[in-house]
């Protein structure tokens, strides 16, 4: 699922655990990306996303793929399977304003 904020400043990549939790990827247009855990499902997410747990420092887009943060790493393999479109962004092959609107 993709979520857009209402201010157009935060794009949550997420979608559904097996044990009812929700995990995702925040891209933010100015604070950079973070991986995610939620006890609120997909479905009734709302910005701003209540976080369980987050990684602690966010990275810059293109990120370094050997460096990618714990959470964000387990999180990208689900999230890209629904919305493809978070490998490009974390690249830099298309910017973040290109995402909105994708």
């Amino acid at each position: 699922m993709k979520l857009i904020s209402q201010d157009e400043n935060f794009i949550y990549y997420m979608s559904n655990r097996a044990d009812g939790k929700c995990e995702g990827i925040r891209v933010g247009r100015s604070t950079g990306v973070c991986g995610f855990v939620s006890d609120t499902p997909t479905e009734q997410q709302r910005h701003p996303v209540p976080f369980l747990m987050h990684d602690n420092e966010p990275v810059l887009p293109p990120v370094n793929w050997d460096g990618l943060p714990t959470i964000m790493r387990n999180a990208l393999g689900s999230v890209e399977q629904e919305r493809p479109e978070i490998h490009a962004l974390l690249t830099g092959s298309i910017g973040f304003e290109d995402a909105l609107r994708s």
